[in-house]
């Protein structure tokens, strides 16, 4: 020992030993002892979150997290997640993952889940060779779609069309639209629309094949059509609905009575029209076999509202009965080629025609073409007052898309048309219109019009019977539709 004045100092040759203990698995210290073992052990089960049997709603492209409570003594966790009745062989598992915090995100591709998460010690593996497993935790839930999007209202001028999946706007502007209605995915998973036209649908079971439905009363659906969209994948955003406020191409008859036999009349005129009436003018009967249906319009403006339910059982005055009729005539029967007629009298073909150019029959013309087979009318045909045209065949009379005015008298045995395909063009037919298989009334301004202006209009013209062409004296007419 050495000492110095106020202070005691020991020289020993064998300092001290520290313990080396940086995990507790009761390894030796180093310094003869052993350390404690307070990180050996099976970690604690975690608790699950989803729980079992839970249902998870996911937006298109969001990803779904499992999570579990922290275990004592995990350094890691291990977590195998699969489609439920598969196995981690199956495409859609993720297993072996080794996850060092306690939460797993992951892109939903199934509409169920099965998942297991434990705790692993690792902290003791060098000491005693082998990890410590906590017990598996289980669960399965299911995962549901989010079917999202909006309703709009087309403005004037604006339109929508599919676009991929989905409808989008292509000209003009739209407004989300408040709407008291409904939407359905197939399923019976419904959402009902929201401010501004917003709409969420939950719970629609994943992947394809659904049918997404708006109830679009008192709208019409523009896109989808009729407010229907046919392949839905859950979950979806952007199923957005166009709707427009435009109704139904109705049609109307001025002056005259209207005939439907074997079947019913229906237009439908909407409480927004200019004129809400089926007939206007001062008479006019409709009668009919089947039903009447004229939407939220009226029978006469005058308000009689004339109606009969009948059936028309007298001659009828067809192509043959016509026939024999003209044969009688002394100036015989010219063929007719298509043009318009310059010469009074009767013209014939017996093969189907169109007619050439427009047509401008004035006060002292009076013709009457028979044609054994198709008409169509391809331009504009008028007639003065006083003159005088009929057109009769054996098979159908149509009227061609861009034809707008066709006056006289025109009885087909098949079905008078007024259109080809479809028309957007209003059509004024004035005089007498018969089609004894049928009238097609297939016009349809497929616009806010429809609103306020029938598509479709018909002039009685007295003038016809007055004018008529002499050998045509004995039968008497009504104006008379037949519906198909």
């Amino acid at each position: 020992y050495r000492l110095r004045s106020g202070t005691c100092c020991v020289n020993n040759p064998n300092p001290p030993c520290t313990p080396d203990c940086d995990s507790a698995c009761g390894q030796a210290d180093g310094c003869g002892s052993n350390c404690g073992n307070s990180d050996n052990g099976k970690p604690n089960q975690v608790a699950l979150n989803p729980l079992d049997g839970a249902e998870i709603n996911v937006e298109a492209g969001e990803q779904v997290m499992v999570s579990w409570s922290s275990a004592n003594k995990a350094d890691h966790y291990e977590l195998e997640l699969y489609q439920n009745g598969t196995d981690c062989t199956d495409v859609t598992a993720h297993c072996d993952e080794e996850v060092d915090g306690t939460s797993f995100s992951f892109d939903p591709l199934v509409s169920s889940y099965y998942y297991r998460v434990r705790g692993v010690n690792t902290s003791c593996t060098a000491y005693d060779g082998s990890d410590d497993f906590g017990d598996w935790a289980e669960a399965i839930f299911d995962i549901r779609g989010i079917v999202s999007g909006q309703v709009f209202l087309l403005g004037d001028e604006a339109s929508a069309e599919i676009v991929g999946s989905t409808c989008s706007l292509t000209a003009g502007t739209a407004s989300g639209i408040d709407l008291a209605g409904l939407i359905t995915i197939t399923g019976g998973y419904t959402a009902e629309i929201g401010a501004d036209g917003l709409y969420s649908v939950l719970g629609v079971p994943m992947g394809s094949g659904k049918i997404a439905t708006l109830n679009t009363f008192p709208y019409t659906g523009i896109c989808p059509v009729a407010g229907t969209y046919g392949a839905v994948v859950s979950p979806m955003n952007d199923l957005d609905f166009y709707l427009s406020d435009q109704k139904d191409p109705w049609f109307q008859v001025a002056g005259g009575n209207l005939h439907a036999n074997g079947g019913g009349v229906t237009s439908n005129i909407p409480s927004s029209a200019a004129n809400p009436y089926l007939i206007t003018g001062s008479t006019g009967l409709v009668s009919y076999t089947g039903g009447l249906d004229l939407g939220d319009g009226d029978i006469n403006e005058i308000g009689e509202d004339w109606r009969a339910i009948t059936s028309y059982d007298i001659v009828q005055t067809d192509y043959d009965y016509f026939y024999r009729i003209l044969s009688e005539d002394p100036a015989g029967m010219t063929d007719w080629d298509g043009l318009e007629p310059t010469v009074n009298g009767v013209y014939t073909s017996n093969v189907s025609k169109d007619t050439v150019g427009a047509w401008d029959i004035s006060s002292d013309q009076k013709e009457v073409i028979l044609v054994d087979g198709d008409v169509l009318i391809t331009d504009n045909i008028e007639v003065a007052q006083n003159g005088f045209l009929a057109i009769i065949t054996s098979g159908n009379i149509t009227v061609a898309d861009t034809v707008t005015k066709v006056e006289g008298v025109y009885i087909a045995d098949g079905i008078f048309s007024t259109c080809e395909t479809a028309s957007s063009l209003q059509f004024n037919g004035e005089g007498i219109f018969v089609g004894w298989g049928g009238v097609n009334l297939c016009r349809d301004f497929d616009s806010t019009d429809n609103n306020t202006t029938p598509v479709e209009v018909f002039i009685y013209r007295s003038d016809f019977l007055s004018s008529v062409y002499e050998y045509l004296m004995k039968p008497i007419y009504s104006w008379r539709e037949v519906a198909p």
